[in-house]
């Protein structure tokens, strides 16, 4: 039993990072470009709950599987790989034929962004019997990750038919941007862009940097991020076309932009400002990554 309390201890050390208060209320962003919008919605974080609930049953007891699976998938709901990885990774140990958990833990290391060991997982948990939907918009972005975007937009279209969910669509989107339909890219935005979504406004500026459009993409920028923010990630808008796929979806994603983008000692801290308007949810990891500018 003491051991059992040992191994929750270093479970819940890897949740250290994970704020369980809810998030401030933001205040009201500028007018989006061309919209008539005098603000842009901007989602908060979920999976506090669902991990506090967690938690607790793994108090009570630390062998509880479904608790390490849901504690896992609320700290991906929380942005937090490392505490993700470190829930499925005990709870790999303890079951090892458990499809759920090499989906989850193919979800944390995505996150993590590691997309050939996400996209591994993926098939062993189809393998062991999990349906595709249930971790078909990860793989497709496993898939962005790595440049085949075919198979990303086969997957998200899979996801999409189980039910609508905004950041699948975010992901489509980019993905067939990517591939060059700047039409169908927008067309599958319009509808967020409507209901004022910041994210979407976010992936839009992407998709018109990846079509040749790096001004209206800093347009975006502009009008929704702190001028020096804004101005930081600027270069990288111009440089976006030049891009391969893959690393185009790493930029988009993950902030990741090649050395060659031009930016010299200011590179990690423009990708840092890409991060942060890539996703809005990813505001604490963004802060521990940036911490170094």
């Amino acid at each position: 039993m003491r051991h059992r309390k040992l191994r929750l201890a270093t479970l819940l050390c890897a949740v250290a990072s994970v704020s369980l208060a809810p998030a401030q209320a933001q205040e009201e962003g500028p007018e989006a470009p061309e919209t008539g919008y005098s603000s842009l919605d901007v989602a908060q974080p979920k999976g506090t709950r669902e991990l506090q609930n967690a938690l607790q049953r793994l108090a009570l007891y630390p062998g509880d599987i479904d608790a390490l699976i849901d504690a896992g998938n609320a700290a991906l709901l929380l942005q937090d790989p490392q505490a993700a990885i470190g829930f499925f990774a005990r709870a790999d140990e303890m079951s090892p034929g458990n499809g759920r958990v090499k989906a989850g833990l193919g979800s944390a290391l995505l996150l993590n962004e590691n997309p050939y060991e996400a996209l591994r997982l993926f098939d062993e948990a189809k393998k062991l019997g999990v349906p595709d939907t249930v971790y078909a918009a990860d793989r497709g972005l496993a898939y962005d990750l790595v440049g085949n975007s075919n198979a990303a937009q086969d997957d998200y279209e899979l996801a999409l038919r189980r039910g609508a969910d905004d950041e699948t669509i975010r992901r489509y989107a980019l993905s067939l941007g990517i591939s060059g339909d700047r039409a169908a890219a927008e067309a599958q935005l319009d509808p967020l862009l409507r209901k004022r979504d910041a994210a979407a406004w976010r992936t839009r500026a992407f998709v018109l940097a990846i079509s040749g459009d790096p001004e209206g993409a800093i347009a975006i920028a502009d009008a929704t991020m702190p001028k020096r923010m804004a101005a930081s990630i600027q270069p990288f808008f111009r440089f976006m076309g030049r891009l391969t796929p893959a690393q185009q979806a790493a930029a988009a994603h993950f902030g990741h932009f090649p050395a060659a983008a031009g930016c010299h000692g200011q590179h990690r801290c423009a990708a840092d400002a890409s991060t942060q308007f890539r996703s809005g949810t990813n505001e604490r990891r963004h802060e521990r990554r940036a911490a170094g500018c």
